[in-house]
């Protein structure tokens, strides 16, 4: 009997150390937040004045770049470049473009949304890394400075341009 139930414990002990949403979604917040000090802390150095890059790629070749210029914390400016790849040459051809000011900001629908890092932040912790792992795989990276670059999710069994979330490229301070 003592066998049986030592066998039912370390079967269950197994069980529970195995789960990989609570590991994995552990380690992602742990990562996330790690990552946003790292932020608020470049943030202050520099100042929060900067700008980024997204881009979108698709397994078709076509895509976007979106730039976003950010000063004193608010979004100053956006540069949307929308590419089909040259297959006899592998360059990027610009299909689509502008270029907005403050003064018509958001005035084109195409690229990405007129938000700052520290909205981006809020987005993937609220937005993406909440979602069902049993469902998805998540994903959260930062780059050597620690600032985020890649948070999102891709839904179990997607084949084709399946990632869910935010890219950040490029990040340059303005001084």
């Amino acid at each position: 009997m003592k066998t049986i139930r030592f066998f039912i414990l370390i079967l269950l002990i197994g069980l529970f150390a195995c789960d990989k949403s609570d590991n994995n979604k552990t380690t992602l917040l742990k990562n996330y937040n790690e990552s946003y000090v790292k932020w608020t802390k470049l943030k202050a150095q520099n100042g929060n004045s900067y700008t980024y890059q997204t881009t979108f790629g698709s397994w078709t070749g076509g895509g976007s770049t979106t730039e976003l210029k950010i000063e004193n914390g608010k979004v100053t400016g956006r540069n949307y470049h929308r590419f089909i790849l040259n297959g006899s040459n592998g360059k990027k051809d610009t299909v689509a473009s502008y270029v907005e000011t403050v003064g018509d900001l958001g005035s084109h629908e195409s690229g990405a949304k007129l938000l700052t890092i520290d909205e981006l932040y809020r987005s993937c912790i609220g937005e993406y890394l909440v979602v069902d792992e049993d469902n998805n795989q998540l994903f959260f990276e930062s780059n050597t400075e620690g600032v985020m670059y890649l948070c999102g999710f891709v839904p179990d069994g997607c084949v084709d341009d399946c990632f869910n979330g935010i890219t950040i490229e490029n990040l340059k301070w303005i001084k």
